[in-house]
């Protein structure tokens, strides 16, 4: 396991994710509160905020990775990419940072390391 952690810069949250069995990826960001909580009713269509009902301590860490990982090669152009589609800083940040947590339930789940080259090459940024 410590060679699987090793091969993702945020090697806590790999460890976040290993000590409660989840069972996808979804439930890992939602555990740690960065799940969009929709405001809506009926024809009324709200703006969408993190619902924030998870680990605090789990969720700042995921913000901290993804302030560091924006800065790295391999998510920089994704970062660059969401800012140039108009979304705030805050808000790229934190779909980085939903985006570190996934890779890390897949690192755990498939006992395989991350890679870095895959990853860059199927990377797209949809509109919001």
């Amino acid at each position: 396991m410590s060679q699987l952690a090793d091969a993702l810069d945020g090697a806590v949250l790999v460890t976040a994710v290993t000590r409660i069995p989840f069972a996808s990826s979804d439930a890992v960001v939602a555990y740690a509160g960065l799940d969009p909580k929709p405001k809506e009713s009926g024809a009324y269509k709200g703006l969408r905020k993190l619902s924030k009902q998870g680990d605090a301590a789990l969720r700042s860490l995921a913000y901290n990775a993804a302030t560091s990982a924006s800065r790295t090669a391999a998510f920089k152009p994704l970062y660059a990419a969401l800012r140039a589609k108009g979304w705030a800083s805050r808000q790229a940040l934190n779909i980085i940072a939903r985006k570190l947590l996934r890779i890390a339930f897949g690192v755990w789940k498939s006992r395989k390391p991350f890679d870095v080259n895959r990853f860059i090459a199927n990377q797209a940024c949809a509109k919001p």
